[in-house]
């Protein structure tokens, strides 16, 4: 196991390549069926609103899946780490030295967030040593 991971080492993006992927064949495939329905309409001689509103509303719903899939990626890969990284941070302001928070990735993934938080729970570790320190030296100067 590697302990002496770099931030030159780390991914460069939190962008999941994935995520590049399923837009790319998800609008590759949907402007395939907006063809489709443009020649049933055409085929049919569906009323003119028809044929302009039908690919609009289809592209709505469209529009909709990815924003909403886009939004989900975003909160599972940044927000809520963020948001747990911020509590701890409250709770080491408080006082509160044992506080400890896990990465997001494996170490062969590890991410700028990931760093941030492992370098996070390494000075979490060391104010808990000095602190440690500061009252083990209190206790041994007050006895004298």
């Amino acid at each position: 196991m590697k302990n002496d991971i770099t931030y030159e080492s780390v991914r460069q993006s939190l962008f999941p390549p994935m995520l590049f992927w399923v837009f790319f064949v998800t609008l590759l495939f949907m402007s395939g069926i907006h063809q489709g329905l443009i020649v049933l309409a055409y085929e049919h001689d569906w009323p003119s609103f028809l044929q302009v509103n039908i690919p609009l509303i289809y592209w709505a719903f469209v529009a909709i899946f990815l924003t909403v899939y886009t939004r989900w990626q975003i909160r599972k890969t940044y927000e809520e780490p963020m948001r747990t990284l911020a509590d701890a941070t409250r709770q080491v302001a408080a006082g509160d030295f044992s506080v400890y928070v896990p990465t997001i990735h494996t170490q062969e993934k590890y991410d700028y967030l990931d760093m941030m938080i492992r370098d996070f729970n390494k000075m979490v570790e060391e104010l808990g040593s000095i602190e440690t320190l500061k009252t083990d030296y209190s206790a041994y100067a007050s006895k004298i």
